[in-house]
């Protein structure tokens, strides 16, 4: 029977204890900008069926369901930006808008489960469902400066590249062949071989970033007319020079971060990209003083 000085803890509230230690702890500290990195669980296994074909290195059937996955993410959280490449998303979310408290456990499984879910639904409305199980995706969520989401995206893009030449070289050279191979002296083989690796489609050799934006367009005030839309509303449409604005998912044609001479403006701004001429080498001249270059 309870009483009024009853100390004791309701189930519920022990229960959520035991979880306390394991998910309170780690948050985005509130001056910095949350990246969440999704990315896809053995999809090296997942992707085989799907690769074949003239592009026979990459898939637009993963590409495609990839963009469904950065769409909803979006759509979540908002982000300043997102980068995608093979089977994995960073999203970039401003110190203001990070939302569920900063905290990491519930990005990390919201992010995880938003990915999972529209990534798998695009196959299945689309019927492209090649192996017997779903695809997964995990989630990690950390806190960075201004400056460090810059190095992150560099960091991303360039083993995308990596990542990419390497993907396109497999296709017409034994693993002996490429072994102990750097990036430039794979695109000189496949050269050789008559394959330019930069023919391919930049989401393929650069990546994909993304963001929320506004596009314009043109209205069919005909098709409106046969649909039942009243006249005055039709004219009204027609003198407003029958053009609309919507909101949508911008994908910018951007080929290398660390070539940018504007980086910060195309990411926190959604700039046009500005590029170092071609006969200037490395990467922006910050980064680099403090950074040791890599392959690519």
């Amino acid at each position: 029977m309870e009483t009024p000085d009853d100390t004791r803890q309701t189930l519920g509230d022990y229960c959520k204890g035991l979880e306390l230690p394991y998910t309170a702890n780690a948050t985005i500290p509130p001056d910095e900008y949350c990246i969440i990195r999704v990315d896809g669980r053995a999809f090296h296994t997942f992707t085989k069926p799907y690769k074949g074909g003239k592009e026979k290195a990459f898939s637009k059937e993963i590409t495609d369901a990839m963009m469904a996955a950065i769409e909803s993410l979006i759509n979540e959280f908002s982000p300043v930006i997102v980068y995608s490449q093979s089977d994995e998303i960073t999203v970039v979310i401003d110190p203001a808008k990070v939302p569920f408290g900063r905290k990491c456990h519930k990005l990390n499984s919201i992010a995880a489960s938003v990915a999972t879910a529209a990534f798998n639904m695009y196959l299945s409305r689309n019927d492209l469902f090649h192996t017997p199980k779903p695809a997964t995706f995990d989630a990690r969520a950390y806190g960075a400066s201004r400056e460090d989401v810059l190095k992150v995206l560099i960091w991303r893009q360039r083993d995308a590249i990596k990542n990419s030449i390497s993907a396109v070289a497999r296709t017409v050279f034994s693993h002996k062949m490429l072994e102990g191979k750097k990036s430039d002296e794979k695109i000189a083989m496949l050269a050789e071989k008559g394959v330019d690796w930069e023919s391919f489609s930049h989401k393929w050799t650069y990546g994909m970033a993304a963001f929320r934006g506004t596009k314009e367009f043109t209205i069919d005030l005909e098709w409106l007319r046969e649909q039942g839309t009243p006249e005055k509303v039709i004219e009204q449409l027609a003198g407003e020079g029958g053009m609309a604005v919507r909101h949508c998912t911008l994908y910018p044609d951007i080929t290398r971060f660390d070539r940018m001479t504007n980086l910060d403006e195309v990411i926190f701004s959604h700039a046009e990209p500005l590029y170092l001429p071609p006969d200037k080498e490395g990467v922006i001249e910050r980064f680099s003083k403090e950074l040791k270059n890599e392959d690519v």
